[in-house]
Formats: structure tokens, sequence, C-alpha cells
């Protein structure tokens, strides 16, 4: 073994130091223009990108480099209101105490009470079944996306009911993510966590491609 790798604990599953921060893929964090950042999106990827353990993981930096440039594209929107979230339909409740509690600055601390890991992680695939697209394939057993089976459409609006942009959208998808991974102590729970965060990235980066930018200056 050598001098910068831990052992695991045989038969445990629990995660080195190392492993949770990523360190098998170090880098300087995501690379984002921040120019004309209003203060929620300021706020909230300051406390999302700088959470230690979650610093030098490949698919969480990939994962902020799409979203904020996607909020860019977005023009920077924040509506409010009922109809500027996804649905209820097995939504986390992890969403509505940030929504009452933590929407006007992203907090590093979650709820008193999180669900077990392998609850939350069941309730939140169950929830992001439901917000995507109808032609995104299901697993008929459960109903959640097939991850292992990834085709996307040419219809021009095959994200058009993803586009929830603000601090009521897309960022509710991301804090669920950040808090999931903050009770992750096995590696069975992590590759769990990195299977759905790459699949969110994935969305995320598709929905980037399928629109074109916006100067939001000009029609202002």
């Amino acid at each position: 073994m050598g001098e910068n790798e831990k052992e695991v604990g045989e038969g445990t599953g629990e995660l080195t130091e190392e492993r949770t921060r990523g360190v098998d893929t170090p880098s300087s964090g995501p690379n984002v223009d921040q120019e004309g950042w209003p203060a929620w999106l300021q706020s909230a990827y300051e406390t999302l990108a700088q959470y230690d353990r979650l610093r030098n993981v490949d698919v969480w930096v990939r994962l902020l480099e799409e979203w904020v440039a996607l909020e860019r594209k977005y023009g920077f929107e924040n509506p409010g209101g009922p109809s500027a979230f996804y649905t209820k339909i097995g939504r986390p409740d992890l969403v509505d105490w940030w929504s009452r509690v933590a929407r006007k600055k992203v907090r590093m601390e979650g709820p008193g009470s999180m669900p077990p890991v392998k609850t939350f992680a069941k309730s939140f695939q169950v929830w992001w079944a439901a917000i995507n697209p109808d032609w995104r394939e299901r697993d008929g057993s459960n109903g959640c996306l097939r991850l292992d089976h990834r085709v996307e459409i040419k219809d021009k609006d095959r994200w058009e009911e993803m586009k929830k942009p603000g601090q009521c959208g897309i960022l509710t998808i991301m804090v669920c993510l950040f808090h999931w991974f903050q009770g992750v102590e096995t590696r069975e729970d992590e590759d769990e966590w990195r299977k759905i965060a790459d699949d969110v990235q994935w969305v995320v980066g598709r929905m980037n491609k399928a629109i074109k930018y916006v100067d939001w200056s000009s029609t202002r």
C-alpha cells in the first residue's frame, strides 16, 4: 500500500477521508464566470462549492459548472410562487424545509433531522423520475429512471418541463444532493449518490446544450 493510501475497514465499507473528499481527482474547483451574478446565486454557489468533502468530486464540480452556466442562459431569473417549484410528487421534505428556513441563504447545515441515507436516496429517485420528461425511460419495477440507458430525443422542447430557474428550481435539486452527500458514510452509499449525481449532471448539461444563449440585457 502506497504512503498516500489509507485502508478501508475490511468488511465495513466505511469510507476513508480521501475517498469522501474525492482526492483521486484533485482540482482547483469549478471553472465558472461569476460576473453579474445576483446575490442569491452567489450565496448558494459559495456554500455548495466550498464543502470540503465535495470540493474535488468530479461529478459535483461538473454539475456546479453546468448549473451556473444554465442560470446565466436563463438570465438569472428567480420566479416565486408554487409554479416556480418542481412537482410535489415524491418531493423530499428537505425541499419544503429549505423553502421555509434556508432559501434566503443556502446553509451548510441541513435540518435538525434527516431520513437515513438509504431512505432519502429512494425518495429522491422517485422525485427525480417524477420531474423528468415522460420520454426518459423508466424501470418498470419501481418507476425510477433507467440510468443505464440514456437516449435524448430530438424534439426542440424536450427539456421544457425541466426549465425551473432560480432559487425554487434546479437549485432545490442541488440542495438535495448536497445534504444527501453529507450523510454518506459507506462506499455503497457514495456509489449510489454518484450514480444519481451523474444523471443530474447529464440532464443539466443537455439542457445547457439545448438552449441558445440569450442576451437578456438587450431585451430589458
